[in-house]
């Protein structure tokens, strides 16, 4: 069974930006942490286990940086070399020079008030990339990375960061918050929401 793609949309907090005299900008921070409890729209938790990313990352997967998983809102990609992906102890973080377009603009002023403080990604798990402990708690083990996104809804798991600065300044100093279940809920697809809890249903009568 091919496993369909799905987003992870997690809050984050602390920002500080700058700018350099010749323009640069960068975004950086955390697109996913290990270890954390999402609540899955109140239908089960999941885990991200440490080394998710590693064979995606080991592929050279192409990932893009959007605004909000919009494709019209292209922020940044790896096989360009503007976004930069590595994993650490902590989980994936990211370092994208942004265009100086009206969306790169936007989304570096947005970040740099404390409007846009969310970070997201999309994924789909391989085929032995996931692990049910219990049926209803998944951990992911490995997964295929399709792209991150800059978050206007932050929700399910604390610690993910997002900070804007100028490209020789230093990274921010990163803070969590935790939002509410509602904005949850509000930030994924209804489709996928009613596609995971029929797999829950479908888990719990085997």
């Amino acid at each position: 069974m091919e496993c369909k793609l799905e987003k992870r949309i997690l809050a984050s907090a602390e920002l500080r930006a700058s700018e350099s005299k010749a323009g640069g900008r960068v975004v950086a921070g955390y697109a996913a942490t290990f270890g954390s409890v999402a609540d899955i729209g109140g239908a089960f938790t999941e885990t991200i286990r440490p080394g998710a990313f590693s064979r995606t990352l080991a592929e050279g997967c192409d990932c893009r940086m959007l605004l909000n998983h919009n494709p019209d809102q292209l922020l940044g990609r790896t096989v360009s070399k503007t976004l930069s992906l590595a994993q650490d102890r902590i989980g994936l973080k990211f370092a994208c020079t942004l265009p100086d377009t009206s969306a790169g603009r936007d989304a570096f002023t947005s970040v740099q008030r404390g409007d846009l403080s969310g970070c997201s990604f999309a994924f789909r798990t391989y085929q032995d990339g996931e692990y049910w402990p219990s049926r209803t708690a998944r951990e992911l083990l490995a997964v295929e990375l399709f792209d991150c996104s800059l978050a206007t809804y932050p929700a399910y798991s604390e610690g993910t960061s997002v900070s804007a600065r100028s490209a020789a300044g230093p990274y921010a100093s990163i803070g969590v918050y935790r939002t509410n279940e509602t904005a949850a809920i509000t930030a994924i697809a209804e489709e996928e929401i009613e596609r995971l809890k029929a797999r829950l249903a479908l888990a719990r009568a085997l």
